[in-house]
């Protein structure tokens, strides 16, 4: 008796249901912030990553006597080195003679002189939705041309490490 209702049981819930499923990308995490303040990001159909150090951060001593700020304080040094990239991208971008129906994109980041920002960095370049999870691809994929490398020689070695799985090439 309980193998004849077990039996029909299994009949009546693998009925095909007419009509199409449609998938959507199951990872869907809320973005924090609306925007990076350290991050530059242009669309493209290939995109060249540059990870630079502009900024310092600086660690302020807290009193014990006042609430913690969750804001963080930076020194910028040298922002005109991230422009001079975007207008080499971009020039490119325009000569026709060179790219034939391809347009360059960028995203260019500022680490902090830290491997913290360089780990943060590399999971926004390696992961293609706005969560960073690296080897997860849903929808869109990204065209790395080269990763060029603005940092000190521990960063760098830890970039070559960490991008050397993709096989996208890293300019020193």
């Amino acid at each position: 008796m309980m193998a004849l209702l077990l039996l029909l049981l299994m009949l009546l819930l693998s009925q095909p249901v007419s009509g199409k499923l449609i998938t959507k990308c199951p990872l869907s995490l809320e973005h924090q912030g609306a925007k990076k303040p350290w991050s530059y990001y242009r669309p493209g159909d290939h995109f060249i990553n540059i990870i630079i150090a502009t900024s310092k951060l600086v660690h302020i001593t807290l009193p014990f006597n006042a609430e913690p700020s969750n804001q963080f304080h930076s020194i910028s040094s040298d922002q005109s080195r991230i422009l001079r990239h975007i207008f080499a991208i971009q020039m490119v971008s325009k000569n026709s003679p060179l790219l034939h129906n391809l347009t360059l994109g960028y995203n260019i980041h500022d680490n902090y002189f830290s491997t913290l920002g360089t780990s943060d960095a590399l999971l926004d370049i390696l992961s293609t939705g706005e969560a960073n999870v690296p080897n997860y691809s849903c929808g869109k994929k990204d065209n790395h041309l080269a990763l060029f490398d603005r940092t000190d020689r521990d960063i760098s070695i830890q970039i070559s490490t960490l991008i050397a799985p993709y096989k996208i090439p890293q300019i020193c």
